[in-house]
């Protein structure tokens, strides 16, 4: 009997000490229960991306004003309340992207709440179709001048105007060592940050993927091959920071990730950088061997720029000969090789050099001799906007022409004289504060 007993009583014992293992297996596989005390970086940073909400929410927060009508000319105006960061068009409309920075006091070390704030107009009226506030989970101080550099925040979209990319100013773990400039590269002086991009679709407004890393984010884009949407990020462990300025001459440790938007769960795809990353076509990011992306001074420097594979950075084409890039995957060029070498401050010869604008995506190409190229936004997209080269008498130039998008690769690139809506950013108009205004430009009109 008493063997009987022990008996009985291990195999309970045993029972439950397997009944224990399976419950914590289970609960191991489903994350409840962690392996081991694991640092979790990125998620220990939150960032609250709201939630869509309408005109009446952006008005109350005091981000921008109701649609107004304007002087002859104007279709509709809006005012911006907040400071203006940047602005976009989209397939769906035009959007803005506002800062808001709340202040304790006016000491040399402040607390900031970084908020920003993503605005989606009705291309016909002006009116809100969406509204998100996003800002940081957490509140932190820097100094005067590092906070003008962690204010820096970054809106792209893709070439089809489906997408936008929102680049957020970083949130730190820890801080700088006051004081420490922020291109120093110490362990005792950087602190550890987290930066976060997210993207939405511009007709919902809705989150379609984010991403965060410690390390600093040198660019973005986005592609749109209608095989695969992605997210292109381009990385690196150290700042590139020399006296506060992003250095065009060197990337050391830099990487270029490519984050797919269909599978918004699946792993990117990584490589080691070969150049900066500075625009991207449908299907190609485009990398150049500066980061500037104007390579005019006193001479033109000319860079060959390389098409490559988004997903493993195989290079597809090049195109060389290129002194300046420009938004959606556009490049000017000189036609010559003998032009890098004149002055583009001496109007008359630059007037005479042979250059043409080119669509990367399409390869198509429009000669621009004797004039300048101006990235126009449009109500739901974007043109290249010809003016007469800028002189004492006409600083800004007198739109003569205008091309189109994303150029079919079928279709000539050709100039067109008709009269174009476009979305501009007015200063003061609107009782002293900057607007959005959607106006109509009849060509030879200053």
């Amino acid at each position: 009997m008493k063997l009987q007993s022990i008996a009985g009583t291990i195999s309970r014992r045993t029972w439950f000490l397997i009944l224990g293992v399976v419950i914590a297996l289970a609960l191991v596989v489903h994350g409840i229960w962690p392996l081991s005390n694991r640092s979790t970086s990125h998620d220990d940073i939150s960032v609250d991306l709201g939630h869509i909400a309408d005109a009446g929410a952006a008005q109350d927060a005091g981000v921008i004003g109701s649609p107004e009508a304007g002087a002859p000319g104007v279709t509709w105006q809006v005012p911006v309340l907040w400071i203006q960061n940047d602005i976009t068009s989209t397939s769906s409309g035009p959007v803005i992207f506002t800062g808001n920075r709340k202040r304790d006091n006016y000491s040399d070390i402040r607390k900031f709440w970084l908020e920003n704030a993503v605005v989606s107009l009705d291309p016909d009226n002006g009116s809100v179709r969406w509204y998100r506030l996003i800002k940081p989970g957490r509140e932190y101080k820097r100094t005067e001048y590092e906070r003008e550099l962690t204010r820096r925040a970054d809106i792209s979209t893709s070439p089809d105007g489906r997408y936008m990319a929102l680049r957020l100013a970083p949130v730190w773990e820890e801080e700088p060592s006051v004081g420490s400039p922020p291109w120093d590269n110490s362990d005792a002086t950087i602190g550890k940050k987290s930066q976060t991009i997210v993207v939405l679709s511009a007709e919902s407004g809705e989150v379609v993927r984010t991403m965060q890393t410690d390390h600093n984010v040198l660019a973005q884009a986005l592609t749109n091959n209608y095989a695969i949407d992605a997210l292109i990020v381009e990385t690196s462990p150290f700042s590139h920071l020399d006296e506060g300025t992003i250095s065009s001459y060197y990337l050391d440790g830099g990487t270029i990730s490519s984050y797919s938007l269909d599978a918004p769960e699946a792993p990117p795809s990584s490589w080691p950088a070969t150049g900066w990353l500075v625009s991207s076509t449908a299907d190609s990011v485009v990398l150049s061997p500066r980061n500037d992306n104007s390579y005019c001074q006193e001479t033109c420097a000319t860079v060959t720029l390389t098409l490559a594979d988004p997903a493993t950075g195989q290079s597809r084409s090049t195109v060389d000969r290129i002194y300046r890039v420009t938004p959606y995957g556009w490049a000017e060029r000189f036609i010559d090789a003998a032009s890098t070498t004149i002055n583009p401050k001496d109007v008359q010869q630059w007037q005479k050099t042979p250059r043409e604008l080119v669509d990367l995506g399409s390869d198509a190409r429009a000669n621009i001799t004797g004039l300048a190229v101006k990235n126009q936004l449009t109500p739901t997209g974007s043109i290249r906007l010809l003016t007469t080269l800028t002189t004492k008498a006409t600083p800004a130039g007198t739109p003569v022409s205008w091309l189109p998008g994303t150029q079919d690769p079928d279709q000539p690139l050709t100039p067109r004289t008709d009269p174009v809506e476009i979305i501009e950013i007015t200063s003061g108009s609107c009782s002293g504060k900057d607007c959005v205004q959607r106006t109509t430009l009849t060509l030879g009109t200053s």
